[in-house]
């Protein structure tokens, strides 16, 4: 009879670890899911910023080219007028 109730008090225990184990994990993977899901937008988000980046990298080197064809043209009619 001691036994049974040491067998079923211990039973009880681990039934209850268990329940709040199982809790901790619920946490741990909700956490895990949040933690996933910023990590995407910020992936994202840092894509996004280097297509950005590259882009006025671009625009950069456009302009750059523009100013110093225009630049070379002035500096010829300069020469031009001045002859």
């Amino acid at each position: 009879m001691l036994d049974v109730s040491k067998a079923q008090a211990e039973l009880k225990l681990l039934r209850s670890e268990r329940d709040v184990l199982k809790e901790r994990l619920q946490c741990e993977e909700d956490a895990r899911q949040l933690l996933d899901d910023h990590v995407k937008v910020i992936k994202e988000e840092v894509e996004k910023l280097h297509e950005k980046g590259e882009a006025s990298e671009r625009e950069k080197q456009d302009a750059l080219t523009r100013l110093e064809v225009l630049s070379d043209y002035f500096k010829e009619k300069e020469a031009q007028l001045q002859k």
